[in-house]
């Protein structure tokens, strides 16, 4: 998972991340693997998320991989 501007963070099986609200951040698999999470939000005001633009496989690819 990467938060907007920071370093890429390795997740392992079972590890738990906590993202504070308002922080921008993306998730996903590592290239050849794959990846299920569990999303865990309170809502404020009926509204839990907002979903912003997808990362581009040319962003992704342009982030060195954490192990």
């Amino acid at each position: 998972m990467q938060s907007w501007g920071g370093p890429v963070q390795a997740i392992h099986p079972g590890d738990i991340v906590w993202i504070p609200p308002g922080v921008k951040h993306w998730h996903g698999a590592a290239a050849g693997t794959a990846m299920t999470h569990i999303a865990i939000a309170e809502a404020l005001d009926g509204k839990v998320v907002d979903w912003l633009e997808h990362v581009s496989d040319a962003q992704y690819l342009a982030v060195p991989q954490a192990d």
